[in-house]
C-alpha cells in the first residue's frame, strides 16, 4: 500500500462499525452461570467473530456472521441490516480485507480484563481490545450472550484506526 493511500485511508476512514443487539428483558433467564472461557477459548472467540466478519466484508454478505449469532442477532440484526451498517467498511474491502487478514495471524491484545457479567438473568461475556494490524491497528469490541450452552454472538464493534 502507498503512502498516500495510507495517509488517505488514516484520515478519511476513521471506521468505526457497530451493531447493538442488547434486547435482554426479552432473552429470559441462561441458567447457571457459566465459567469464564480460558484464555485460548477467549482468543479462539474473537479470532472466529474477525474472520466470519471479514468474510462478510469480502462477500458482501453477512449470513454465515448472523447465522452463527445469537437468537436476537438472527432476529434484530438481519444479514440485509447489517450489510447496510457495514457499507463504508464494504466500499473500501479493498483496502479492510488486508487489514483484517492481518489480524487472523496475530493474538489479541485485551483491553481490560474480559469478563463475564449478568443482565437480567442472561450471562454476558465481554471481549475488547486489538491487534497490531498495520497500517491501521483493529479494535474489537464483542459481546457474546450464553445460549444452548455456548457463547453466541450479540454485539460486534469493529474500528480500525
Amino acid at each position: 500500500m502507498n503512502i498516500n493511500k495510507t495517509t488517505a485511508f488514516r484520515g478519511k476512514f476513521n471506521l468505526l462499525a457497530a451493531l447493538t443487539v442488547l434486547f435482554l428483558i426479552g432473552l429470559g433467564c441462561s441458567g447457571t452461570k457459566p465459567e469464564m472461557p480460558s484464555t485460548d477459548q477467549q482468543n479462539s472467540l474473537v479470532k472466529q467473530t474477525l474472520r466470519d466478519f471479514k468474510q462478510g466484508i469480502e462477500s458482501e454478505d453477512f449470513s454465515n456472521l448472523v447465522k452463527s449469532g445469537s437468537k436476537e442477532l438472527q432476529t434484530q440484526v438481519p444479514a440485509d441490516k447489517m450489510k447496510t451498517a457495514f457499507q463504508q467498511m464494504i466500499d473500501k474491502k479493498d483496502v479492510i480485507g488486508p487489514i483484517l487478514a492481518d489480524a487472523e495471524s496475530q493474538t489479541p491484545q485485551y483491553t481490560g480484563t474480559p469478563n463475564i457479567t449478568e443482565q437480567s438473568g442472561n450471562y454476558l461475556l465481554n471481549l475488547a481490545g486489538s491487534f497490531p494490524t498495520d497500517p491501521a491497528k483493529t479494535n474489537f469490541n464483542f459481546q457474546y450472550v450464553w445460549q444452548d450452552s455456548q457463547w453466541k454472538l450479540l454485539k460486534i464493534e469493529v474500528k480500525l484506526m
